[in-house]
């Protein structure tokens, strides 16, 4: 699972949060809309399979204007099987 912490709220636009795996977009991703309350946000639903050596990014889009929001947490759940 994926979330984030949103401790202000989005204000003019969405912020999307993306895990990219080595470089492109996985299906794991985060949306707080415009006008959001403040809060958690979470991608319960998607996965991606990881690979040794792959590459984990995050990345934010934010659709607003100006500075939307104040990002506190963000956590990746990891299930790593043990071999």
């Amino acid at each position: 699972s994926f979330s984030i912490y949103d401790g202000t709220g989005s204000t003019t636009g969405t912020l999307v949060f993306t895990i990219n795996q080595n470089s492109s977009g996985s299906a794991v991703t985060c949306t707080v809309a415009a006008g959001a309350a403040a809060g958690q946000f979470s991608d319960t639903t998607h996965s991606v399979s990881l690979a040794a050596g792959d590459n984990i990014e995050l990345k934010i889009v934010n659709n607003a204007a100006t500075t939307s929001a104040q990002i506190i947490r963000c956590m990746l759940e990891l299930d790593i099987p043990l071999v």
